[in-house]
C-alpha cells in the first residue's frame, strides 16, 4: 500500500443497543443454552446474597505446639484492624486452618486452645488475592497468658505459583505518576513492556496498552472489585478499560501474569486485579492540588535544536477524599459494621499546540505557481519551460497514449501559470470534459475557493515573478514552499470523576460491598486555520462513563462460602467534528459544491491531502478532519458466582461467569468526501511518475491523479453485541505441610458477535454467482446473516475452548520455596462486539469511490472538485444484492471458519527466597506460546499463485502495466470500478477472483509467537521507613504478526511481502526488549522527632529537618528492534504486498558521535531489490535496536505534622519531576530507502537511519499539595 494510502488509512483506524436474547436461537443457540444453564446453576443460588471476590485473598497456616505436633480445634481469629471485621475458623485434625474470601487490609491473627498461652499476631497485610500463610507455634500455658508476635507481612507464595506484582497504597501513594495515571505502575512487574512504537511512560492513551510476558499489547483485562470493567475496541480484538479510577480511589492492585487460578478468565495472559478504597472505623480523608505548567518543564530537544519555544500549558488537578464508619446521630452507629469512602477528582488542562504546514502563497491562490522553478534553481527560457524539469508542471488534460511504452504523456504549462494557460482540454471517452473558454481553464473553481481558506506564509517571503518567469523580487533565504507557515492554538482536555463505596457486614456470615463511579469530560482541538476547513482540530468532544458494581459473600460453614458479583460498566463518547464550531457553514454555498455533498448528513467540507512534499499541520492538509465525528458506546456486564468448599485438604471452588458486551459505533470518515493529490496530476507522465508536476498545482486543478485516492461516505451506525460464557472447577490441594497443587480447568464459550438489525456479512469462496464469463469459473461472494437461513453470526461458534491451570509449591525450608505451573488462556476475540473498524459490512455503508484514477483507459482524467462524484452518491443496498455486492470493488469479510480462538499457553518455573530483613528474592523462568494469533495482513485471498515468482522481471512488468480487453465489462458495470472499462490490468483476470479487486478476509487466525524469559524480582515491605520493588528481565520474543487487527494506532505495524510465504514474516517480535531493569522505591528519611537521627530535636528544627520523604521510579532497557522498509513500498509483484529491502550484510549501529543523524555505521548494505524480486531484509531486525529507556521519576515530599488542630491532621508538599534527568530518548528513526536509488548506494539519501524526534517527553515538574485529615 501505497504510503500516502497507509497514512490515511492509519488515521481511519484511530477514529448501545436492545439485548438480542440471553439465549440464541438455531443450531449454535442449542449449546448456548446448555452453557447458560450450567453457568447459572451455580447462580442460582442467588436467592441468598453472594460475592465473588476475585480480588479477595486467604489466610492458611498450621497450628503446633512446643514439639512440633499438630493442635487439632484451635480457634483462629483473622480482625481487619481498620474495620473491626472478624473472621473465624477451627484448625482441622491435621492442624490446619484456612480463611477464605477475605478482602485485602491489614490484619492481627488470634489463635486460642486448651491448655495453651493465647496467641496474637499484628502485622498482617494481606494484599490482592494473596494466599497467605501463617504458622502459629503455641506454647504451653493457659488461655489468660497472651504471646504477642509482631511481625512483617508474609512474603512468600507458598499456596500457588502466579507470577506477577503487587502495587500496594504506598506505590500508589507515593510514586511520581505522569498525569496520575495509577495503571503505569503496572511496568514495576517484570516483563511488562511499552506497546512496538512506544517509549515507557506513553500508552497512547489506553491504560491497558502494554505488551505482558510476550503477550500482545491490550489484551489484560481490568478487574475493579472482582468484575471486569474493559470492554472491545472496536476494531476488535483487543480491550480498552470503560472507566479508570483516579490514583487516590484505588487501595491496591495485583499484576497478575501467568498461572493465576481458572476462576479468571477472558483475560490473556495478565490481568490487572484491583481494589478500591473503602471506608473504616476512623473517619478519615484527604484535600490535593497538582498543577504543572511550562515554566516548570524542559523543552523537546528538537524544539531546542530548531529553536522553537516550549509551548505554554496550564495542568491543575485537583479533589479530595473522605471515608469513614457511616453514622447518624440518635439513629444508627455503623462501627464495625457500615462504611462508606467517597472521592471526587477534577483535571483542567489547556495546553498550547505549534504546527508548520507548506501552504500555497497569494501567487499559487491565484494560479501562478512560477516560483516552484526559481526555489529549484531553475530559470524559463522563452517557451516557458523550466530548466529544471522536476519543477515544470503539465496540463493534466491533455494526456495522449505513447503505444511504444504504454506511458502517458501531457503537454507542459509556459511559466507554471495555471492562471494564463488556456488548455484545449480533451475528446477522448470517457475524460471528454469541455472546459470553460479562455485561460485559466485548468483551475477547478471549488478548489479555487477552498484554498483561499489556506492562510498566508508567515515563515519567509516567496519569491516575485512576472508573467513571462522573470524574477521581481527574489525569495528570502528562510523560505521554503513547502514549509512557509507557522501557527498556534490551544487543546483543552477537562475531566471530572466520583466513586462512592459502601461496605455492610450483615452478621459474621455475610458481607455486602457496593460501588458507584461516574466521570464526565470534554474538550476541544486547537483551531490552528481558524476556519472551518481547519485540520488541526476534530472539533469538541464530550465523553462520560458510568461503573456500578455489587458483591456479597455469604459463609455458610467454616467449610463452605458461596459467591456473587454483578457488575456494570458504561462508557459513551461523541466526536463532533469541526462543523460544530462553525455551525453556518455550508459547503455548497460557501465552496460551490453540488447539493449532493450532504448526503451524509453532515454538512462539511471535503477531506484534503496535499502530498508530494507539503508539511500537513494535522494528519490533514485542509478540511475536514477525516473521521473526527464518532460516537461511540461501550457496556459489559459481568455476572459471577462460585461455591468454595473445604475438604481434608483440598479447597475446591466451583463457578460460572455470564458476560454481555455491546457496542454501538457510528464513524463517518468522509462524510463529504475525501481527497488525495499529489504530483502525478501535473507531471509529465502521470501514470508512470514523470518529472515535474505540484502537489499543490494538482490540488488547484482538482483533478485526482492515477495513483491518488477518494472517496465518499454515507456512514452506518452499528450496534453489535456478544455474549461469552465460562465455567471453571479450581482445586487447591495441601498435599502435605510443604506441597500444594493448583489443579483447575475452564471451559469457555465465546459467541461470536451479532447486529441488531443483521447489518453484517461474510465471504464464501464457494458462492456461485449469476453470470458466466467464457473462460473463467467464477465463484465467490458475500453471504449475509437472516438471509436464506443464514445464523446471525459471520463466523461459526466454537466449542472446544478448555484452559487447564497447573500450579506446584514446594516449600524446600522455611525461607525457600520453589513455584512452577501451566496454563492456557484464551486472548480476546476478533469476533466479539465490534464497530465498524475491523470492516465486515460491506453493502451497508454507501461508499462512493471518487472516479480518479485515468482507470478506464489509462490517459484522459476522470474526477473533478467542482464535480466529484458525477455519477451520483452510492446509498447503502444493504443484503439486497446478495452475492453480487462489492461486484468489481473489493470485498472486505472474513471466513466462516476463522473461528479458532487466538489463545497462549503460559509456563513458568523458579524459587522465591525470603532473605534477612524481610527482603524477598524471586527467580523465575517464564515462558510463553501463542497459538492461532490474529494475522493481519494475511487474509488476502485474491493474490497471484507462487507461480508468478518463476516469472521473468519483464514478464512480471508485462502482467502489471499491460492493459487487455476486459471479459468482465458485460456485467461489471459500475463506472467507479476499476474493472468496469474496456480494458483491465493483465494479471487482473489470473487472480482467483478476478471480478473483485480484492478479497481482504479478516483477521485469520495464523500466526504465532514465543517468549522466553528470566526473571528475577527483589522486594521489600515497609519496614524501618523503606519500601523497594525492582526487577529484571532478560527476554525474547520471536513472532510472525504482532497486531491484531487495525489497531496500529496503539502501537505495532502489519503487513506482509509474499503472501504465498507467510514463514519469511518470522522474526523478533516487534515488542521484544533484551534486558530490561525496574526499580521503584519510597524511603521516608531517617532525621526529626521519633527517628533515628534527631529524634530529640526542638520542634522548630524539627520542621526543617524532620518529615521528609523520597521516591523514585527508574527504568533501563534496551530498546524494541529497528524495522527497515523501502518508501512507497517498492514495486512488488501485482496483488503481493510492499516490498522491503535486501540486505548485503548485517546492518549494524553506529556508535560514533554522529549516531543521531546516522543510526547505521554500514548504510551501504541495505540495497533497492530489483523489480517485482522479494527482498531479502527480515520484518526487523535482530541485532540492531532502537534508543532504549534511560529514565528516572523522582520525588521529594516534606511533610507539617498538624496534630494540634485533629489527631493524625498533617500538611504534605510534593515536588515530582518525570524524565528527572532530560534524558532524551530519539525515536522516529527514517527507516525508508527510497527505491529511486536502484543499483545506487543509498548512502546517498541523507535521511536515511536519521533519528528525527524525541519519544519520550522531556523533564516535566509537577507540585503538589495534601492535606490529609
Amino acid at each position: 500500500m501505497a504510503t500516502w494510502k497507509m497514512e490515511v488509512f492509519m488515521l481511519r483506524k484511530l477514529r448501545l443497543a436492545s439485548c438480542h436474547g440471553l439465549i440464541r436461537k438455531g443450531p449454535d443457540g442449542r449449546f448456548a443454552a446448555f452453557q447458560f444453564l450450567l453457568t447459572f446453576a451455580v447462580l442460582a443460588l442467588l436467592a441468598v446474597p453472594l460475592r465473588a471476590q476475585l480480588y479477595s485473598g486467604s489466610v492458611t497456616g498450621v497450628v503446633t505446639d512446643p514439639t512440633g505436633a499438630v493442635i487439632p480445634g484451635a480457634k483462629v481469629t483473622l480482625t481487619d484492624v481498620s474495620k473491626g471485621y472478624a473472621f473465624s475458623t477451627t484448625s482441622d485434625t491435621v492442624g490446619r486452618y484456612i480463611l477464605r474470601n477475605i478482602p485485602p487490609s491489614s490484619y492481627a491473627l488470634a489463635v486460642e486452645a486448651t491448655g495453651f498461652k493465647s496467641y496474637t499476631r499484628s502485622g498482617i497485610a494481606l494484599d490482592v488475592n494473596q494466599n497467605a500463610t501463617v504458622d502459629v507455634s503455641m506454647q504451653l500455658g493457659t488461655t489468660t497468658q497472651t504471646v504477642e508476635v509482631s511481625g512483617a507481612a508474609p512474603l512468600l507464595a507458598t499456596q500457588d505459583a502466579t507470577t506477577g506484582q503487587n502495587v500496594n497504597r504506598t506505590y500508589i501513594n507515593d510514586l511520581p505518576l505522569v498525569g496520575r495515571g495509577v495503571f503505569d505502575l503496572a511496568f514495576l512487574s517484570p516483563g511488562v513492556n511499552p506497546s512496538p512504537g512506544l517509549a515507557f511512560g506513553n500508552s497512547g492513551g489506553v491504560a491497558n496498552n502494554f505488551t505482558s510476558n510476550g503477550g500482545r499489547n491490550a489484551t489484560s483485562d481490568i478487574l475493579i472489585d472482582g468484575v471486569s470493567t474493559t470492554d472491545y475496541e472496536q476494531n476488535s480484538a483487543i480491550v480498552v478499560p470503560l472507566y479508570t479510577p483516579s490514583v487516590d480511589a484505588v487501595q491496591e492492585f495485583k499484576v497478575q501474569q501467568n498461572n493465576f487460578s481458572a476462576e479468571i478468565g477472558f483475560s490473556g495472559n495478565t490481568v490487572l486485579n484491583v481494589v478500591m478504597r473503602s471506608g473504616t472505623n476512623q473517619l478519615h480523608g484527604s484535600l490535593y492540588e497538582f498543577l504543572r505548567n511550562q515554566a516548570l518543564d524542559a523543552n523537546d530537544w528538537f524544539n531546542n535544536l530548531n529553536g522553537i519555544d516550549l509551548p505554554a500549558r496550564r495542568y491543575n488537578q485537583f479533589g479530595g477524599t473522605v471515608g469513614g464508619p457511616i453514622v447518624i446521630p440518635h439513629f444508627y452507629n455503623g462501627k464495625d459494621k457500615t462504611f462508606f469512602f467517597f472521592d471526587y477528582q477534577a483535571t483542567r488542562d489547556h495546553s498550547a499546540a505549534s504546527f508548520r504546514a507548506g501552504v500555497p502563497s497569494a501567487a499559487e491562490r491565484a494560479g501562478n505557481f512560477s516560483e516552484l522553478c526559481t526555489y529549484a534553481g531553475g530559470t524559463f527560457d522563452s517557451s516557458g519551460a523550466c530548466s529544471n524539469p522536476d519543477a515544470q508542471l503539465w496540463d493534466p488534460y491533455s494526456g495522449f497514449l505513447d503505444p511504444s511504452n504504454g506511458w502517458t504523456n501531457q503537454t507542459m504549462i509556459p511559466y507554471n501559470n495555471l492562471a494564463t494557460y488556456h488548455s484545449a482540454g480533451s475528446s477522448i471517452p470517457p475524460g471528454a470534459y469541455t472546459l470553460p473558454a479562455g485561460p485559466g481553464n485548468v483551475v477547478d473553481p471549488v478548489s479555487s475557493k477552498m484554498m483561499s481558506y489556506y492562510p498566508l506564509p508567515n515563515v519567509g517571503s516567496p519569491a516575485v515573478v512576472d508573467a513571462l518567469g522573470n524574477v521581481v523580487t527574489p525569495a528570502s533565504a528562510n523560505y521554503d514552499p513547502y514549509n512557509n507557515w507557522h501557527g498556534a492554538g490551544v487543546n483543552i482536555n477537562n475531566g471530572d470523576q466520583y466513586d462512592i463505596k459502601i461496605d455492610h457486614r450483615f452478621s459474621a456470615s455475610n458481607l455486602l460491598s457496593g460501588r458507584y463511579s461516574q466521570g464526565w469530560g470534554n474538550g476541544d482541538g486547537a483551531n490552528c486555520f481558524k476556519n472551518a476547513l481547519d485540520p488541526c482540530t476534530g472539533g469538541p468532544v464530550i465523553s462520560s462513563a458510568h461503573a456500578f458494581v455489587l458483591n456479597d459473600t455469604w459463609t455458610m460453614n467454616p467449610t463452605t462460602v458461596v459467591n456473587f458479583a454483578y457488575g456494570f460498566t458504561r462508557s459513551f463518547s461523541w466526536g463532533k467534528g469541526v462543523g460544530a464550531d462553525f455551525p453556518s457553514f455550508d459547503p455548497v454555498k460557501d465552496l460551490g459544491l453540488p447539493s449532493y455533498i450532504t448526503s451524509s448528513g453532515f454538512p462539511v467540507a471535503p477531506t484534503i491531502y496535499v502530498y508530494g512534499g507539503y508539511q500537513r499541520a494535522a494528519g490533514e492538509s485542509l478540511g475536514y478532519q477525516a473521521w473526527a465525528i464518532i460516537k461511540y458506546g461501550q457496556e459489559t456486564h459481568d455476572l459471577l458466582g462460585s461455591l468454595d468448599k473445604i475438604a481434608g485438604r483440598h479447597e475446591i471452588k466451583v463457578g460460572g461467569e455470564y458476560r454481555m458486551h455491546r457496542i454501538t459505533f457510528g464513524q463517518p470518515g468522509a462524510p463529504a468526501g475525501i481527497m488525495l493529490f499529489n504530483t502525478d496530476t501535473t507531471d509529465q507522465n502521470p501514470t508512470n511518475y514523470g518529472a515535474g508536476g505540484d502537489a499543490m498545482a494538482s490540488f488547484l486543478t482538482g483533478i485526482g491523479g492515477p495513483n491518488q485516492w477518494g472517496e465518499y461516505e454515507v456512514p452506518l451506525f452499528v450496534a453489535t453485541q456478544s455474549i461469552q460464557y465460562g465455567t471453571f472447577v479450581q482445586d487447591n490441594w495441601r498435599a502435605t505441610d510443604k506441597l500444594t497443587l493448583n489443579l483447575g480447568v475452564r471451559y469457555d464459550l465465546d459467541l461470536p458477535r451479532t447486529e441488531r438489525h443483521n447489518r453484517m456479512e461474510w465471504f464464501d469462496p464457494n458462492a456461485a454467482l449469476p453470470f458466466n464469463v467464457p473462460g473463467f469459473n467464477l465463484h465467490g461472494g458475500e453471504q449475509f446473516p437472516g438471509i436464506n437461513g443464514n445464523p446471525r453470526g459471520t463466523v461459526d461458534s466454537y466449542y472446544k475452548e478448555f484452559a487447564p491451570r497447573i500450579g506446584v509449591a514446594y516449600r524446600f525450608w522455611k525461607n525457600t520455596v520453589f513455584r512452577a505451573g501451566y496454563g492456557i488462556y484464551y486472548n480476546p476475540s476478533a469476533w466479539a462486539a465490534a464497530g465498524t473498524g475491523p470492516g465486515g459490512f460491506d453493502g451497508f455503508t454507501g461508499v462512493t469511490n471518487w472516479p480518479y484514477t485515468y482507470n478506464n483507459n489509462g490517459f484522459t482524467p476522470f474526477g473533478f472538485m467542482r464535480d466529484p462524484f458525477p455519477h451520483g452518491i452510492n446509498q447503502p443496498t444493504g443484503s439486497s444484492l446478495g452475492v453480487m455486492q462489492q461486484m468489481g470493488l473489493g470485498v472486505s469479510g472474513p471466513l466462516r471458519s476463522y473461528n479458532t480462538p487466538s489463545y497462549t499457553q503460559t509456563w513458568s518455573a523458579g524459587f522465591e527466597h525470603e532473605l534477612p530483613a524481610g527482603v524477598l528474592l524471586d527467580l523465575n523462568y517464564v515462558g510463553t506460546k501463542g497459538t492461532h494469533l490474529y494475522f493481519n495482513g494475511a487474509g488476502q485471498l485474491d493474490n497471484l499463485g507462487p507461480w508468478v515468482e518463476q516469472m521473468s522481471p519483464n514478464d512480471i512488468a508485462s502482467l502489471a502495466n499491460n492493459r487487455v480487453p476486459n471479459p468482465f465489462q458485460c456485467c461489471i458495470t459500475d463506472p467507479t470500478s476499476s474493472i468496469s472499462g474496456s480494458t483491465i490490468p493483465a494479471y487482473q483476470s489470473l487472480r482467483p477472483y478476478p471480478q473483485f479487486t480484492g478479497v481482504f478476509t479478516l483477521f485469520p487466525p495464523r500466526g504465532s509467537s514465543i517468549y522466553h524469559a528470566f526473571q528475577l524480582r527483589v522486594q521489600k515491605n515497609m519496614s524501618h521507613g523503606l519500601q523497594f520493588v525492582g526487577n529484571y528481565t532478560w527476554a525474547k520474543t520471536i513472532s510472525d504478526s504482532d497486531v491484531s487487527s487495525y489497531t496500529e494506532w496503539l502501537g505495532g505495524f502489519d503487513g506482509i511481502q509474499d503472501p504465498n510465504n507467510l514463514k519469511i514474516e518470522r522474526s523478533v517480535s516487534e515488542y521484544t526488549i533484551p534486558q530490561v531493569l525496574t526499580f521503584g522505591y519510597v524511603y521516608s528519611l531517617p532525621f526529626g522527632r521519633g527517628q533515628h537521627f534527631g529524634s530529640k530535636l526542638n520542634p522548630v528544627v524539627n520542621a526543617v529537618l524532620g518529615g521528609w520523604k523520597t521516591s523514585g521510579l527508574w527504568r533501563f532497557d534496551n530498546g524494541q528492534p529497528v524495522a527497515i522498509n523501502l518508501g512507497g513500498g517498492g514495486t512488488p509483484i501485482p496483488t503481493y504486498g510492499a516490498q522491503r529491502p535486501n540486505l548485503t550484510a548485517a546492518l549494524e549501529r553506529n556508535n560514533g558521535s554522529n549516531w543521531r543523524t546516522q543510526y547505521f555505521s554500514n548504510p551501504q548494505v541495505v540495497q533497492v531489490p530489483a523489480n517485482y524480486a522479494i527482498g531479502t531484509a527480515p520484518r526487523t531486525l535482530p541485532n540492531i535496536r532502537m534508543p532504549g529507556s534511560s529514565t528516572a521519576g523522582l520525588s521529594l515530599m516534606k511533610e507539617f505534622p498538624m496534630g494540634a488542630i485533629r489527631e493524625g491532621m498533617r500538611m504534605e508538599f510534593r515536588l515530582e519531576t518525570f524524565n528527572a534527568f532530560n534524558h532524551p530518548q530519539f525515536g522516529c528513526l527514517n527507516n525508508s530507502v527510497q527505491t529511486s536509488f536502484v543499483g545506487s548506494d543509498p548512502t546517498t539519501y541523507s535521511g536515511f537511519g536519521e533519528l528525527q524526534c524525541q519519544a519520550n517527553s522531556p523533564r516535566e515538574l509537577q507540585l503538589g499539595f495534601k492535606l490529609y485529615f
